[in-house]
């Protein structure tokens, strides 16, 4: 009983934290994409988009929870087929959402504000 009651409890912890997480990161976007100004990457990217998608494999494992796919290999029908496809379509996902909720903040936050406070650091 213990064991079924706390796998209930985890899986309602999981899906909590998940809407914890991703209800703010798409408020916060939304909110963002109000004040939107391509403008505001250029200084961000004068030498290309490199510096941006370098920085994506560090940002993918912000978003947590990706790594329990490969424990539901018992529950999950065609596991072999099933799971690295899953595994592959998660970090696709979260990629686009965080680079859509960085790119959504840094062009809505004004350059010049952003180049004053990283001259006096």
């Amino acid at each position: 009983i213990a064991t079924l009651f706390a796998s209930s409890v985890g899986r309602f912890v999981q899906i909590l934290l998940f809407i914890l997480t991703i209800i703010p990161l798409f408020a916060i976007s939304f909110l963002c994409f109000k004040t939107f100004d391509i403008n505001n990457f250029h200084p961000f990217i004068t030498n290309g988009s490199y510096g941006i998608i370098s920085a994506v494999p560090v940002v993918l494992f912000s978003f947590l929870g990706f790594e329990a796919i490969s424990s539901m290999g018992r529950k999950v029908s065609n596991p072999t087929k099933n799971i690295p496809i899953a595994t592959l379509l998660v970090i696709l996902i979260s990629a686009i959402v965080y680079i859509i909720f960085v790119g959504s903040i840094i062009g809505a936050i004004n350059k010049d504000l952003l180049l004053t406070k990283i001259n006096q650091l």
